[in-house]
């Protein structure tokens, strides 16, 4: 009995310090190292016992690292170039349902890729890192969207902070805490746990994206490059009360290659400009109104590549802002996900950031009621062709 005792013993004192938040598997990894085969294994069992409350009467565990709140007056800076547009263009148009998207990923070979061409960009590629990259672009929602933009808000403060030649020399650290601050989540206990949680999912998968870039016009001539969109090291995990795991929860973070050209001194400094209201917009694809003007937004005037539509607003079909945002469907199918369905969401969400005095619209009156009294199946690619002008109001303008 006093062997099972001990047992006993040893698994209370691992709980409360896992309950505690002394990550026993990283930062005390000899507690585990030893053999139940091994002579005097009771004696070895009280030892690590009194070195677990040795551990919890003397030290502390790891805190949350410090990191810079990237918004200031409402406002955070972000890096805005051709290879985060079409980073951002690729996760918006993945999901369930990305095979059935226009312009969406495509299979090349043995690889899974999203694919842009610009004039001076050059042909812009995005892969996964992954041996199962289906799986991987089926995760992609408006979540991943909103943790990438927290991400490249760190690392534009942090270049702004130096302005450096070095830009993959700059680390910055993003944290689980904030990036939920940051988009006003007010949920606690068990939900609050199940988005730091998908947090910790979304930063996987974004460390998994994979850049290649042909043909870009640089100060030095013409550039190939490839490399990570970010690179990302877990800091600190914490232990999940609810599900009795450990999740990472802090985050250093550099740039990708990328930065070089885009974000260096040496090179081009393009930084764009997130408004805080953009980021609060509901991530839930049930929420479709806020969900499209999400998307909208960073598209069009937070991260488009360039300054072009936030001087002069952008004037396309509703077909095309379908495109843009990875949300026209070649073909109707059975699922919700229709070209109807998405016309009429497209429509509430340009009413919704009209109604928020983000933009204007050339249309006069409601865009949705304007799709609804005519989205008929006659006449649904008429309305896929009507042009629209969007412009935004009162850019914003970035404090740094």
């Amino acid at each position: 009995m006093h062997l099972e005792d001990d047992l006993y013993n040893l698994a209370m004192a691992y709980w409360e310090l896992q309950t505690h938040n002394y990550d026993i598997e990283h930062q005390y990894h000899a507690l585990l190292g030893f053999d139940f085969a091994e002579l005097g294994l009771t004696s070895i069992l009280e030892s690590t016992i009194d070195r677990c409350g040795e551990i919890q009467a003397t030290e502390k565990p790891l805190v949350e690292p410090d990191t810079d709140v990237i918004f200031r007056n409402e406002v955070a800076p972000v890096p805005n170039n051709s290879v985060i547009n079409v980073a951002v263009r690729a996760i918006m148009s993945g999901g369930a349902d990305f095979t059935h998207k226009a312009d969406g990923w495509q299979i090349q070979g043995d690889r899974l890729e999203y694919k842009d061409t610009f004039e001076k960009a050059g042909t812009i590629i995005i892969t996964i890192d992954n041996p199962e990259p289906v799986e991987v672009v089926q995760r992609f929602n408006i979540l991943t969207l909103d943790v990438f933009m927290a991400v490249l808000g760190q690392v534009s403060c942090t270049y702004c902070a130096n302005r450096t030649s070095t830009p993959l020399s700059q680390v910055s650290t993003v944290t689980a805490r904030h990036i939920l601050r940051y988009k006003g989540v007010p949920s606690y206990g068990a939900k609050r746990w199940a988005l730091i949680e998908k947090i910790s999912r979304e930063m996987m998968l974004l460390g998994q994206l994979k850049v290649e870039v042909q043909g870009a016009a640089t100060r030095n001539g013409t550039e190939n490059y490839r490399g990570s969109l970010v690179i990302t090291e877990p800091v600190k995990r914490e232990f999940n009360p609810f599900t009795k795991q450990y999740v990472v929860t802090s985050w250093r973070v550099r740039p990708g290659t990328w930065a070089v050209y885009d974000m260096s001194q040496d090179g081009r400094q393009y930084i764009g400009k997130l408004d805080h209201q953009v980021l609060l917009y509901d991530h839930r694809e049930q929420r479709g109104a806020q969900t499209f003007a999400k998307k909208l937004m960073y598209a069009l005037f937070v991260v488009p590549g360039g300054t072009y539509y936030l001087n002069n607003g952008a004037k396309k079909s509703l077909a095309d802002y379908l495109k843009l945002i990875g949300e026209y469907h070649e073909t109707d199918d059975a699922s919700r996900n229709t070209r109807r369905r998405n016309l009429k969401r497209l429509g509430e969400a340009l009413d919704f950031l009209v109604g928020r005095h983000m933009i204007t619209t050339s249309m006069t009156g409601s865009v949705s009621g304007y799709i609804k009294a005519r989205c008929k199946p006659w006449h649904l690619q008429d309305i896929l062709d009507t042009v629209v002008e969007i412009k935004k109001i009162n850019p914003v303008t970035c404090p740094t």
